[in-house]
């Protein structure tokens, strides 16, 4: 969620998000490989990498803060750091911590991380996000049938498309 919003306001394919991007899809390639069956023992795999997945968001936030010059986006970027501090902090709490407690600390910090960002409202509405983008990015990714239909889609289409051109040189 948060990753998403940050690309939709900040996002450039420049060397410095692309280098982040792939750092977190390492750590989510991680995660998908190292869950077995549903236990606590599984959910501190998912502490241990959220946590970092947060801290690499909260380092392209401070790079915006750094780089930008407009009042406005330091102070969204101030906010939303501070914010992916608490939620970093609290999930390495949930992974150091294999207890029923460290594991209610880093869900009520996943809980109050999705909540903060409605308070910030006062400086994200001066540098606003493209909300039919975010829209169209979280229907297409939260349906997986969907995701499937239209990449076996291109694919074909790629496939299809290379046919013709071949065929068209042969004649």
């Amino acid at each position: 969620m948060f990753q998403s919003v940050f690309t939709n306001r900040y996002g450039s394919s420049n060397w410095t998000d692309i280098t982040f991007y792939f750092i977190d899809m390492i750590t989510l390639l991680y995660v998908s490989n190292s869950f077995t069956n549903t236990s606590s023992k599984d959910l501190t795999t998912f502490f241990l990498a959220a946590s970092p997945l947060s801290f690499t968001l909260f380092l392209q936030y401070l790079i915006v803060f750094f780089k930008s010059s407009n009042s406005n986006d330091k102070n969204i970027a101030k906010s939303f750091c501070s914010i992916l501090t608490f939620r970093t902090l609290t999930l390495l709490v949930g992974d150091l911590f294999n207890t029923s407690l460290g594991r209610l600390v880093a869900f009520l910090g996943i809980i109050i991380s999705w909540i903060l960002p409605s308070f910030t409202g006062k400086y994200t509405k001066k540098h606003p996000i493209i909300f039919s983008h975010l829209l169209g990015y979280a229907i297409f990714l939260s349906n997986p049938y969907l995701f499937g239909i239209v990449s076996c889609s291109a694919v074909i289409g790629v496939f299809n498309a290379g046919m013709k051109v071949r065929l068209l040189y042969q004649n």
